[in-house]
């Protein structure tokens, strides 16, 4: 068999996926003639199609050195740098590349592409149109046109292009978020909910169209939604992380409010009817948004709660009446997450704690005579209690039944017991850290179950310009970013952080074991590898510890301290020159209504829940800030927003002075507040114009400030 052969049988085993013995004839064929330029070509491709990289490169210089007139040869030479991220010889080569396939009138797509790839939109619109100028209708190339306008900031070119492609090719996922993501760019939010919701419904794992929905969605009222939205809400909400569910509540809700059955049955609840509870149970199973919703997040609206607080009392009365079996489980087992999540933060009356009793005493009884456990009555018990201390409660192990309860209450606790002694702590000292640590060991805040992860990170300094801050860029912005969150809390803020920021490398550190236990645990299970957890005092931190810093984030946190200038001046420290701090302090006329509650910091679990029915009774509270706080709705975070152990409150004149001692030069809010406060653009970075305006918008900052400044 000689070399011509041998190489069309090994492409026959090639392109049948027999890569053994492809590659067996190939090596055969360099042996003979080491410089084969499709040999070595082919062999290169084997070595990427098994994840060896590095070593498909040499074999295709081989195969370039050979014949350097090869499009293909050079395209698979392109790729591999673009798959090691190799970005500046992937530059040297495209450069030479391009001299070569221009001869040929070839490749101009491809060449377009990286240069798209290697953010030169100019040059890949270039080659794009090159390319254009055959009479062969190529959508693609079209998209990819269209992809160029939009980094170069033509958003109204790009959205003409991506419209008329998605005629032709209405099917295209990927085109529709390129569509909504111009649109967004044009602020036409209404238009970019509408593409973005398309693409997800046509691809779930449309990954960026579903953080970019989530996006658009954030806290936005929705008055007018269609099947496309109701579709792509339910996706958007059971994925793990596209999106924080809790933030899409004012989406969410008026698309549940449409159905007249659901109406119907939150009205019958809510006005303490009688009602038949496989009809309600019905009726919520035929919703399969608002049964995503209830396992999500705490749901953050009063009449839902109130109905569904109606419908655990009645379901509880009859079950130890026995006369009731449920049709059917699955929408209470969505209650038994939604419970689990809010802590069950619904108030107990007297008559509901002497039922549980009761109940209680039915399972006992029940499991001693059947040596089972009755799923009605434990799912009953699942609404009210924490069953893991029951001594029946090995009986879910293994029972499909339980599936849900055994997560919640057992599995999950349990990996986090064991996650906890992975963690590296240091004994906490002071009095005022041990109070807030004991908090945070039995309320860990904040609550949450999912998270927003960006799909497609960019650097630090990408993500600071961004922000429009007024930054004193470096080099080091760059380059791998060492960051600091201190007061890392359950993980959600340093998980998205870690995710969406892809040269960063985070230390974290909290002063609760269970708040690190499940930051940790919801780390790995996102895969996410660029965090480090410690459990640590703020007050205690040194340069000894974890050296120097690049960033530090801590919002949230130094208002909690019983001396923040000394815990602020603590982190400055730990800055290296020019470095960056984020930071979160409560705003005194902000917080002026909510501060009327805090008449206590010592509260128990029943005091909370007694505290809040308080509040819901009097119809005119629902419209409260205390109401409107997504906090509001579980426990722990009643306990943060109300009745923390320790708070200090501050207003603008103060954290300018407070900034000023520590050396601190303040660079902006966050851009969510500049844009929203409309001060016009030359103000941005004088505090003394904001304290004007939070003077006539003392509610501004509801949640808290939430602000840059970099170490002078």
């Amino acid at each position: 068999m000689n070399i011509n052969e041998a190489l069309e049988k090994a492409v026959r085993y090639h392109k049948s996926g027999d890569i053994e013995n492809a590659d067996i004839l190939y090596t055969a064929i360099l042996e003979s003639n080491p410089n084969h330029s499709d040999a070595n070509h082919n062999l290169g491709l084997i070595a990427e199609e098994l994840g060896k990289y590095e070593q498909a490169t040499p074999l295709f210089r081989l195969a370039l050195e050979a014949d350097r007139n090869r499009e293909q040869f050079w395209l698979s030479y392109l790729k591999n740098f673009l798959k090691l991220r190799r970005t500046d010889e992937a530059e040297k080569v495209l450069d030479e590349a391009v001299s070569v396939l221009e001869k040929f009138n070839r490749g101009f797509t491809e060449i377009g592409k990286f240069y798209l790839t290697y953010n030169n939109p100019s040059k890949a619109l270039a080659f794009f149109e090159k390319a254009n100028s055959s009479k062969n209708q190529d959508l693609e190339l079209e998209a990819n046109i269209g992809r160029a306008n939009y980094f170069l900031g033509k958003y109204k070119k790009a959205v003409e292009i991506f419209t008329a492609v998605a005629v032709k090719e209405p099917d295209n996922a990927e085109l529709w978020n390129d569509l909504g993501a111009s649109y967004v760019s044009l602020s036409q939010i209404d238009n970019a909910i509408t593409a973005f919701s398309k693409s997800l419904v046509l691809d779930e794992n449309q990954a960026n169209a579903g953080f970019n929905l989530g996006l658009a969605l954030q806290n936005r009222e929705i008055s007018k939604w269609d099947n496309n939205l109701a579709k792509a809400l339910i996706k958007l909400i059971r994925h793990p992380s596209y999106v924080n569910p809790s933030q899409l509540h004012n989406s969410i809700r008026p698309v549940l409010f449409s159905n007249s059955k659901f109406r119907e049955v939150l009205k019958l609840l809510k006005n303490k009817q009688k009602a038949d509870l496989n009809e309600c149970i019905r009726c919520f199973e035929s919703s399969e948004l608002f049964l995503a919703y209830l396992t999500s997040c705490p749901i953050a609206d009063l009449n839902i709660e109130t109905m569904l607080v109606s419908f655990r009392k009645l379901y509880l009365k009859a079950v130890v009446k026995d006369d009731f079996e449920p049709r059917s489980y699955i929408f209470l087992d969505s209650l038994t997450e939604q419970l689990f999540v809010n802590e069950f933060v619904y108030y107990e009356s007297p008559d509901e704690t002497s039922e549980v009793e009761n109940l209680l005493m039915l399972i006992s009884d029940y499991v001693a005579t059947h040596n089972s456990l009755p799923r009605k009555m434990v799912t009953a018990l699942s609404l009210y209690r924490d069953v893991s201390p029951y001594p029946w409660v090995n009986y879910l192990v293994g029972n499909f039944d339980y599936s849900v309860v055994y997560r919640l209450y057992v599995e999950e606790p349990q990996s986090e017991s064991k996650i906890a002694t992975t963690i590296k702590s240091s004994p906490v000292e002071k009095d005022i850290s041990k109070d807030v640590m004991g908090q945070y060991e039995k309320f860990p805040y904040p609550r949450w179950v999912k998270v927003a992860l960006n799909p497609s990170p960019i650097n630090f300094a990408e993500y600071l310009k961004k922000q429009n801050l007024d930054i004193n860029f470096t080099e080091k912005h760059e380059g791998d970013i060492r960051c600091l969150i201190a007061g890392c809390g359950t993980g959600h803020h340093s998980i998205g952080s870690a995710a969406g920021i892809k040269n960063y490398t985070i230390t974290a550190i909290d002063l609760s074991s269970a708040s690190l236990a499940y930051a940790k645990r919801k780390t790995m299970q996102l895969g996410i590898s660029n965090i480090e957890y410690y459990k640590k005092d703020l007050l205690e931190l040194n340069k000894d510890d974890f050296g120097v810093f690049d960033v530090i984030e801590c919002a949230g946190v130094l208002h909690h301290l019983k001396d923040p200038r000394k815990g602020l001046k603590t982190l400055v420290n730990l800055l290296k020159p020019a470095g960056i701090i984020r930071l979160g302090l409560y705003s005194r006329m902000a917080r002026s209504e909510i501060s009327k509650y805090r008449d206590r910091t010592k509260i128990t679990a029943e005091e909370i829940r007694n505290f809040r029915q308080e509040i819901i009774d009097d119809e005119v509270n629902w419209t409260s800030d205390l109401v409107k706080s997504r906090d509001f709705f579980c426990l722990s975070g009643v306990k943060d927003l109300v009745f923390h152990e320790q708070e200090t409150q501050y207003d603008l004149n103060q954290i300018k002075e407070l900034l000023q001692d520590s050396k601190l030069k303040f660079c902006g809010f966050d851009s969510d507040a500049q844009k929203n406060s409309k001060i016009p653009t030359k103000d941005l970075m004088d505090l003394h114009v904001w304290h004007q305006f939070e003077s006539e918008n003392p509610k501004f900052f509801a949640g808290m400030y939430q602000f840059w400044c970099q170490k002078i």
